[in-house]
Formats: C-alpha cells, sequence, structure tokens
C-alpha cells in the first residue's frame, strides 16, 4: 500500500531562503518569476508570489544578469535612513520620500522659512517650489510620511517648543505634529 502527503506550503512563500534539502523536500515553494534577473518588481505580494534570483550587491553595475536581480531594493530604514547624502546608496535603494536637499539638514533657508511661516499665502512660490521639489530632515520627527527622519527622543515641550531654529536641539530631540 502507497500512502501519498501532500507537502504543506511555506510560509515564507517566494521570501524563504532556506536551501536545507529537508525544508524543501516537506514544503511546497512557488515558482521562479518568469523576469528572472529582470524583475524590477519589489512590491510584497509579488515577492510572496514567486521565488527570485537574489539580489545584485552591486547593483545596476555588473555583468551578472543571469545569477542575480538588479533592481532597486528597499531601504530598510525608509524615511528614518541616514544615508540621504550618500549617492550610491540613494541610487540603489527606494525611499518613500523626494530626492533629498543639498543643504538638509538645517542649512536651508528656504526650508526654516517655509516651516516657521504659518500663513501659506506669504510663501514666495520659489521657497515652496523648492520644498515640493526636495525632501528636507523633519524637525516633528517620524511620524510623518514625506520627510527625512532620524530617531530622536521627544521633546518634553512638545507642541509648545519655542526651538525650532536652534540646530543642536533639533539634532537630538523630535517634535510631534
Amino acid at each position: 500500500m502507497f500512502t501519498f502527503l501532500h507537502n504543506i506550503k511555506c510560509q515564507y512563500g517566494g521570501q524563504c531562503d532556506d536551501n536545507d534539502p529537508k525544508h524543501l523536500s516537506e514544503y511546497d515553494h512557488p515558482d521562479y518569476c518568469i523576469d528572472e534577473g529582470n524583475c524590477q518588481n519589489v512590491h510584497q505580494q509579488h515577492l510572496f508570489a514567486y521565488r527570485h534570483l537574489p539580489l545584485c550587491s552591486d547593483g545596476f553595475h555588473c555583468s551578472n544578469c543571469k545569477e542575480f536581480r538588479h533592481c532597486k531594493s528597499i531601504c530598510p530604514y525608509d524615511n528614518c535612513c541616514i544615508q540621504f547624502h550618500d549617492k550610491q546608496h540613494f541610487e540603489n535603494t527606494i525611499h518613500s520620500f523626494r530626492l533629498p536637499c543639498p543643504f538638509t539638514p538645517y542649512n536651508c533657508s528656504m526650508y526654516v522659512g517655509f516651516i516657521q511661516t504659518g500663513n501659506t499665502n506669504k510663501i514666495s512660490s520659489e521657497v515652496e517650489n523648492h520644498c515640493y521639489k526636495y525632501s528636507h530632515v523633519c524637525p516633528f520627527g517620524r511620524q510623518c510620511k514625506t520627510s527625512i527622519h532620524i530617531a530622536r527622543t521627544i521633546c518634553s515641550d512638545i507642541d509648545k517648543c519655542l526651538q525650532f531654529t536652534d540646530e543642536e536641539h533639533l539634532e537630538s530631540f523630535s517634535h510631534p505634529g
């Protein structure tokens, strides 16, 4: 008498990195993505649904396209990334914020003017365009998704803080907002 057992699907799907022969024989894994080394899709659903070649550590600048995928990976630190001025890191990873201003943090007079002006009607179009084009280190902390955030402790003055122009204070504390 023969018994046929169905394998259980691996809980990690296409993101499984366990190459142990015992694991591979006990669990089912999805097929490889048909785009092979050219796959640029980094959405979680796609990565779970298909197996992929490993990401190339050299990024787009190598000759091993058949053995590795060549696409931007998602920065694990995203909007809390401290490497926002590292050109190579920014070119090779995906972040949720726009291109960083070359003067951030704290040396961009346009951004300082932008956050200090309470009335948006008084902001010049030059300042407004600059602030929409570039991301800046946010003095309000990690709650928002449109700026660069560096992990800091919350300011004890919370929303009553008057030290938004003090560079040393801003490097040490986050402000909810």
